[in-house]
């Protein structure tokens, strides 16, 4: 067996640098027209286990249109807590940030 792991595609979060572990926001344009690009080039796949965030299951559903799913919350990003949606120029001077 052959396991193969994709991140999901880009989001606004990723391109301001903000920790959006368990927040569900969804892939850019620009993160869903990579997916389309790349998928044709990933190898087939029998089944998807992916994360239930909506960023997720859009990457999947582009890379590997119609094939099977099953969502393990398990495979959620970590949770950042006070941290969430934040970026570290919001957070540079926040001592509980500073501390972790």
């Amino acid at each position: 067996m052959e396991l193969i792991l994709i991140r999901h595609g880009t989001t606004q979060g990723n391109l301001e640098k903000r920790f959006i572990g368990t927040l569900d926001v969804p892939l850019l344009p620009q993160g869903e027209e990579l997916a389309r690009r790349v998928g044709p080039t990933l190898p087939g796949v029998e089944h998807i286990y992916r994360s239930p965030l909506r960023r997720c299951l859009r990457t999947a559903e582009l890379l590997w249109p119609g094939v099977p799913m099953t969502v393990v919350d398990e495979l959620r990003e970590s949770d950042f807590g006070p941290f969430e949606g934040k970026n570290h120029e919001e957070l540079k001077d926040d001592p509980l940030y500073q501390a972790w």
